[in-house]
């Protein structure tokens, strides 16, 4: 949580006012004004942002990556394609959320026999369907949705390559902030490196 403490005291003719930004109970910093001009440079201020900033995003990715975890998503698409093409992942796609599924169960109903595409949707993401839906199928809207566990779609995600998944969040988070800030700032904050690479 973020606190922002005003000051304000007179010293020899000046006034000086005092900010300090708390975070989470830590001063991060603070910045002087006085009646003459800003102590704090612009520079210097974009560095502490940044490095707010920066720490922000760490606690972020972490407690995404708990919350993956948790919840079992999904995998993200543009994470898995850092290493694998597209044809590879063509028929692990959910057909829910469009990512890659995450413990794949297959869809066998009956009405579907003659579908000629892969039914594989994740295990989260088709519980949460089937309870907001009255068990209507993802599919095409049916009664009593019949489907089993994807076993070989598990064994294949399984062994697809990927980047670590705290280090593909950094980078897509720098991104994300380099296009928010626009081409003038191009100062980036630095960051852990992870050269992990497996299934």
């Amino acid at each position: 949580m973020l606190f922002i403490i005003f000051f304000c005291e007179k010293t020899k003719n000046l006034l000086n006012y005092t900010i300090v930004f708390n975070f989470n109970n830590k001063t991060t910093f603070q910045i002087n004004f006085f009646a003459n001009g800003v102590i704090l440079s612009k520079k210097k201020l974009r560095k502490k942002l940044s490095k707010m900033e920066e720490e922000k995003s760490k606690d972020n990715a972490k407690l995404d990556l708990e919350s993956i975890t948790e919840q079992h998503a999904c995998f993200d698409k543009n994470w898995i394609l850092q290493l694998n093409k597209q044809e590879s992942i063509h028929n692990l796609i959910c057909l829910i959320c469009k990512q890659v599924a995450n413990s794949p169960m297959e869809i066998n109903c009956i009405q579907h026999k003659n579908m000629d595409e892969s039914l594989i949707v994740g295990e989260n993401c088709l519980t949460k369907f089937l309870s907001q839906n009255q068990n209507s199928c993802p599919i095409e809207p049916h009664d009593n949705c019949l489907y089993s566990q994807g076993r070989f779609a598990k064994l294949y995600i399984n062994e697809l390559d990927v980047i670590c998944p705290r280090q593909f969040q950094q980078e897509q988070h720098q991104l994300r902030m380099l296009t928010q800030q626009g081409h003038e700032e191009r100062e980036t904050p630095g960051i852990i490196n992870c050269g992990f690479k497996g299934k």
